[in-house]
């Protein structure tokens, strides 16, 4: 499936406001403690970008993609590749970002749940939450997009993206059910939420 989006409707002025994004994409590695049988690290190999069209006072517009997240269930930080793309306006030509294996997000938590699919089958669910932009990963969405000080100061204002979560498959191996070997891929679904912080009194 592709990208959903999550909407709500602004009482005060019946406008549409987007709160969120969800995106599904690939598990492509796990790591795992041959001590302890924890999950340390999560990768995928898909990619979600943000667009923004020129608005007058709040963004040049350009396009920022990130891609392959690594998570470090040690260190709570989200890696990915970042690349992107300031529009070009007037005189000024287009200008284009490349980070690889940039600390894009934190988070402060993570959940697990451990569910059984049958005698030598499990899935684990993984959910990261408490999401933190990184001032690199502020810094690359404000130049991709152009965002000036009115796009930057409501960037700045997000203090929740979301969640992340992942499904994997195990199968036990046979005739040692201590043993897991990775039955299939999962989907790490993306939730970037759009939480504001309430506005002071």
């Amino acid at each position: 499936p592709g990208p959903t989006e999550q909407i709500s409707m602004e009482y005060a002025y019946g406008d549409l406001i987007r709160t969120g994004i969800q995106v599904p994409t690939k598990v492509a590695s796990v790591g795992i403690d041959d001590v302890t049988g924890k999950i340390t690290s999560v990768s995928n190999s898909g990619a979600m970008q943000f667009s923004g069209t020129r608005i007058v006072g709040v963004l040049t517009g350009g396009t920022a993609t990130v891609s392959n997240l690594r998570f470090d269930l040690a260190n709570q930080t989200v890696v990915a590749d970042l690349t992107g793309m300031k529009s070009a306006v007037g005189t000024r030509p287009s200008v284009n970002y490349s980070l690889p294996g940039t600390t894009f997000w934190t988070f402060a938590n993570v959940a697990t749940e451990t569910e059984s699919i049958n005698s030598t089958t499990f899935a684990s669910t993984l959910t990261f939450s408490g999401l933190n932009i990184t001032s690199e990963g502020f810094d690359f969405l404000k130049s991709s997009l152009g965002l000036g000080a009115t796009g930057g100061n409501s960037l700045q204002g997000i203090d929740d993206y979301g969640t992340i979560q992942t499904r994997l498959v195990f199968s036990a191996a046979v005739p040692e059910p201590s043993t897991y070997a990775l039955l299939g891929v999962g989907l790490v679904g993306v939730c970037v939420g759009l939480c504001r912080r309430a506005a002071e009194n």
